[in-house]
């Protein structure tokens, strides 16, 4: 998955305009799609609505930290992983965007690879 410079623009933008909330949203088509976010502690945690889900192809999905963690918290790291998606982070302090691609997406992209060479 590659995300354009621009993507990366609206990712911040989002991020910043939903502050002191955490901004969400999914990358699909190469496209940002901000989403609401629907956690009960929306200040803390970011919630998708399923429908999203349902709704695209989901190629990845980014949230922002607009307070506390520099980084992706351990909470953050475990979706991914279950997710098996490219996950963004976007960190409202440092105006800094970190990209995650969980060891088991890359895996599955290394047998596809493989089984396409078939």
């Amino acid at each position: 998955m590659v995300v354009s410079d621009e993507a990366l623009r609206q990712i911040a933008l989002h991020g910043q305009a939903d502050a002191p909330r955490e901004a969400c949203g999914v990358l699909s088509g190469g496209f940002v799609i901000p989403c609401a976010n629907v956690s009960l502690f929306p200040k803390k945690r970011f919630e998708i609505a399923a429908s999203v889900w349902l709704e695209h192809e989901v190629e990845g999905f980014y949230h922002s930290h607009p307070t506390g963690e520099l980084g992706f918290s351990p909470q953050d790291l475990q979706v991914a992983q279950f997710l098996r998606l490219p996950s963004i982070v976007y960190i409202v302090a440092t105006d800094t965007i970190l990209p995650l691609i969980p060891l088991n997406f890359l895996v599955l992209m290394v047998v596809f690879h493989d089984l396409r060479k078939c």
